[in-house]
């Protein structure tokens, strides 16, 4: 409360830094001695390793999920890859590496790092899936869920469509 209270410092400079003097707090010295680049170099280690612990589990996650993608037919398997790849790319080169260098997901990771491209086999597929989603829904759903899934899946294809053949 008293920081808020403090006079605007007026004067020359010996008086200011008097003044300044007088009206600092026990808060203030902890916080000089405290505040070292070292205290702070900790801090910014310490969120780069909580951000890398982060990025290795969505990598992991999605890693997970795209494997399972491989054998369910509604989940995708290459885009997770390449989320996958993203992740690790900025938490663990070495699973990184791995996955670029996979004989079955590292054409797919390299053609889209290069210029967005999916190849035409990863199109049809995609778009068969989601044609196939959209009956599915149209059959199922009341009519405004599956009207909004179908805009939806029609939004996505439309972007899939749209993007460079590899």
């Amino acid at each position: 409360m008293l920081r808020l209270l403090r006079p605007w410092p007026v004067g020359d400079l010996n008086e200011v830094v008097q003044r300044q003097r007088r009206w600092r707090t026990p808060d203030d010295e902890v916080f000089e001695q405290n505040a070292t680049p070292v205290h702070l170099l900790r801090g910014l280690a310490y969120h780069r390793a909580m951000l890398r612990l982060a990025f290795n589990i969505a990598g992991a996650v999605a890693l997970l999920l795209g494997i399972a993608g491989a054998f369910l037919p509604l989940l995708p398997t290459v885009p997770l890859v390449i989320l996958a790849a993203f992740c690790f790319a900025r938490a663990n080169p070495r699973v990184e590496r791995w996955l670029v260098e996979h004989p079955h997901f590292g054409p797919h990771i390299e053609g889209w790092r290069a210029n967005g491209a999916i190849s035409p086999k990863a199109k049809r597929a995609a778009l068969l899936t989601m044609m196939v989603s959209a009956l599915i829904c149209v059959a199922v759903l009341p009519w405004l869920w599956a009207t909004l899934s179908v805009v939806l899946l029609a939004g996505v294809a439309f972007w899939i469509f749209t993007r460079p053949n590899r």
